[in-house]
């Protein structure tokens, strides 16, 4: 499943709801937007970018971010979000999951 998937990578903080197919990642030194890019054009794989409509809930995703990296890295820039559905296969949540373990030891290796 995307919670074990994602949930491990280095320089990363995977939000994962429990009851809903909906996971967001943190990134300590890259920036959302970048990697969702990457996704998109490397993989076809489309997710979002950004601050999303929870607004309230970035002022502590940034703040504990900041506190794992000691405020090192690019300011903070949102969530990197994947939304699945009833109709996503267990091959595509590995697909995906592959793909950013990938884009974050490229961009690591940088």
């Amino acid at each position: 499943c995307l919670t074990e998937k994602l949930g491990g990578l280095p320089g990363t903080l995977a939000l994962i709801g429990a009851e809903l197919p909906v996971a967001s990642i943190v990134f300590d030194h890259l920036e959302p937007s970048l990697v969702a890019s990457l996704l998109d054009s490397e993989y076809a794989i489309e997710v979002r970018a950004g601050f999303h409509c929870a607004a309230l809930i970035h002022a502590p995703i940034r703040d504990a971010r900041e506190a794992r990296t000691g405020g090192q890295g690019p300011a903070y820039q949102g969530t990197l979000r994947f939304s699945g559905s009833h109709l996503t296969s267990t091959n595509q949540i590995d697909e995906a999951a592959a793909a950013v373990n990938d884009l974050v030891k490229e961009l690591a290796e940088s």
